[in-house]
C-alpha cells in the first residue's frame, strides 16, 4: 500500500478549497479527442486506458506536516506489484512484493513498527523477508493499492470537480482535472487531487498531486512505462507471517 499517503494526514480536518467545485463539471473547452468531455468522462477514460495497458511504473514523492518527506518507487500489473519505500527518521525504509497472491515484506525496524509490528518483533525481523498469505493477520493491509486497478481507482480524483482545462506539463499537452481525494488516498479524505491526463491517445494518466494545505501535505505521483514488462521473483526462504502474529 502507499506508505506515504497513509501517513500523510494525522487528523480529520476540513479545508476550504481554493477553486469553485461543481457537481457536474463543464466539458473540456477545446483540443484533441477529449474536447467536449466532462471531468468525470476524462477520469473514466484515463482509468480504462491505464487498465488496458496492464502495467505501469509510479514514482511518488511526498512532503507533509513538519517538513517530513519520503519517496516510493512502484511497478504494478493487474495481479502483481513491487513497492520500494524510503524515508528519513520516523518513516523507515522497506520493500513490498506481491507475487501470485503472496505478499513479501522486508524493512528496517522503524518501517516495521509503522506497519503494525511490535518493538520486539520489529527488532527481531528487521532486514528479513516475511511472507503474508491470504488469511494471515494484516494481509489486506499489505495488498492495498499494490496492483494497477485499485491504484488507479485511488490515484484519480473524485467528484466534486473543478472545470477541466487543457494545459501543458513538462512540455506535454495534458488535460488538468482538479477534484477531491479519496479517503484511502489521504487517510481522512481531506484535500484536493489534481490529475494530468495526456491530451493524446490513449489518454493515460501522466501525473497527479495530492494537497492538504492544512497539514502542509503535498504528494506528487508520476506515471511512466505504461504497458512495459514487469519481472518479479519471490525471495528465498521468507519467514511465514503466521509464525510471527497470533491468529
Amino acid at each position: 500500500m502507499s506508505r506515504l499517503r497513509v501517513h500523510a494526514v494525522g487528523a480529520s480536518v476540513v479545508i476550504v478549497l481554493s477553486f469553485t467545485m461543481v457537481g457536474a463539471s463543464p466539458a473540456v473547452a477545446a483540443g484533441g479527442g477529449l474536447a467536449g468531455k466532462s471531468s468525470e468522462q476524462v477520469v473514466s477514460i484515463a482509468r480504462a486506458a491505464g487498465v488496458a495497458k496492464g502495467s505501469v511504473h509510479i514514482t511518488e514523492i511526498g512532503l507533509w506536516g513538519g517538513g517530513r518527506n519520503g519517496t516510493e518507487s512502484l511497478d504494478q500489473t493487474k495481479t502483481e506489484g513491487r513497492e520500494v519505500d524510503s524515508g528519513p527518521g520516523s518513516f523507515g525504509n522497506g520493500t513490498i512484493l506481491v507475487i501470485k497472491g503472496v505478499v513479501y515484506v522486508m524493512g528496517d525496524a522503524t518501517y516495521l513498527i509503522n506497519s503494525g509490528f511490535s518493538q520486539t518483533q520489529a527488532t527481531t525481523y528487521a532486514g528479513k523477508w516475511i511472507a503474508f498469505h491470504k488469511g494471515d493477520q494484516n494481509y489486506s493491509f499489505w495488498t492495498t493499492d499494490e496492483t494497477i486497478v485499485p491504484s488507479l481507482k485511488d490515484d484519480l480524483p473524485v467528484a466534486p470537480y473543478a472545470k477541466p482545462e487543457f494545459t501543458t506539463l513538462n512540455g506535454k499537452k495534458v488535460v488538468k482535472i482538479v477534484g477531491g481525494a479519496k479517503k484511502s488516498s489521504l487517510e481522512n479524505g481531506v484535500g484536493t487531487n489534481t490529475a494530468y491526463v495526456s491530451a493524446s491517445p490513449p489518454y493515460l494518466l501522466v501525473e497527479n498531486v495530492f494537497v492538504d494545505a492544512s497539514t502542509s501535505t503535498h504528494i506528487t505521483l508520476t506515471f511512466s512505462k505504461w504497458g512495459e514488462k514487469v519481472s518479479l521473483s519471490p525471495p528465498a526462504n521468507p519467514i511465514p507471517a503466521s509464525s510471527i502474529f497470533s491468529p
